[in-house]
């Protein structure tokens, strides 16, 4: 499987999350603010926003831990970093004032580099505790 195998994203999972942020209006001014306030107590530097907290604020949009579809906000299959991405060019399209180099933030590129180690790994059939995923 290619890294991109539903509708353009890396699982029906993370495609769903990022479905219901994009396409709900609520989920979407929700999301927005947050990232705004996140933007704000960082400086408007995306390097010091982590997956946490964009985790914390997805599940916090969404109000429970699953989207109205039943996918688990929980979901080890859920790529955080894809949904990091998405929010990002979110918070830019949105004329949130991020910092330029936030294209290339630290976060984002050891994110992606972890993900690519992690299926590396499993392609090497090292097994992983899924406690060492998330």
């Amino acid at each position: 499987m290619s890294s991109n195998d539903y509708n353009g994203w890396k699982n029906y999972e993370t495609w769903n999350v990022n479905l219901w942020i994009q396409n709900d209006e609520g989920l979407y001014g929700f999301v927005r603010d947050g990232l705004e306030e996140l933007l704000d107590r960082y400086g408007r530097d995306w390097d010091n926003v982590s997956l946490t907290d964009l985790k914390e604020l997805v599940r916090d949009a969404f109000g429970a831990n699953k989207t109205p579809d039943g996918v688990s906000l929980m979901d080890s299959e859920i790529d955080w970093c894809e949904i990091s991405d998405a929010l990002l060019e979110l918070a830019e399209g949105e004329n949130l004032q991020v910092r330029a180099e936030a294209f290339t933030s630290p976060i984002t590129r050891l994110a992606h580099q972890y993900r690519e180690e992690l299926e590396l790994a499993e392609g090497n059939d090292i097994q992983v505790r899924p406690d060492q995923t998330a």
